[in-house]
């Protein structure tokens, strides 16, 4: 009765029966995400020392949704950034965005979702970059959400930046490990997990 024009349905390697359900029901795969996670006990934050301050001389801050409460038009700059960032993930370029109000009460209302680690990159009051960190049911481990800068922000170390002050908020929250998933062609994504750590 809704009249879709298509239907997504998500499947794990780990169970192929899952797999064979959906292919016997002519779905076929739309893109593959690779998991991957970091063990915060041994993370060594001191190559990375200085980048913030670097960026910050070039004027791009990175602040929390919770230290952005100021800020009249948040939400709607936090959807706008989260929208466009994922147009350019692998596999999600068709997503349809939902009506503001719907994605703010599921999105931001989430309980599991930090708003202390949910951390934007700004460029003065233009929002250009985000990652976010929501609590696994299970309490164990902190997990890495949409992670992306703005195409003509990238290759500034802005998405280490941020990836690395969610590594120090789950530190201080003594969470010991992070996890994320990467679109499996994301190469720029997966590089970057490596080079932190993520295995």
């Amino acid at each position: 009765p809704l009249q879709p024009e298509a239907l997504r349905a998500h499947a794990t390697q780990a169970r192929p029966h899952g797999l064979r359900f959906l292919e016997a029901r002519g779905y076929h795969e739309l893109f593959r995400e690779r998991d991957s996670a970091l063990d915060l006990r041994t993370f060594d934050p001191a190559p990375y020392a200085g980048l913030a301050e670097r960026l910050a001389a070039g004027g791009i801050t990175i602040r929390s949704l919770a230290e952005l409460v100021d800020d009249p038009e948040r939400d709607h700059k936090v959807y706008e950034l989260y929208w466009r960032l994922m147009r350019d993930v692998p596999g999600r370029e068709d997503d349809q965005p939902p009506p503001l109000e719907r994605w703010r009460a599921d999105y931001l209302g989430d309980p599991h979702l930090r708003s202390e680690a949910y951390l934007v990159a700004l460029d003065g009051t233009a929002y250009v970059g985000q990652t976010a960190l929501r609590e696994l049911a299970d309490g164990a481990a902190l997990y890495n959400e949409l992670t992306g800068v703005l195409p003509v922000y990238r290759r500034r170390g802005i998405a280490l930046a941020l990836k690395l002050r969610g590594i120090r908020y789950a530190q201080a929250v003594g969470c010991p490990t992070i996890v994320t998933a990467s679109e499996e062609h994301n190469r720029p994504m997966l590089d970057l997990n490596a080079r932190l750590g993520f295995v």
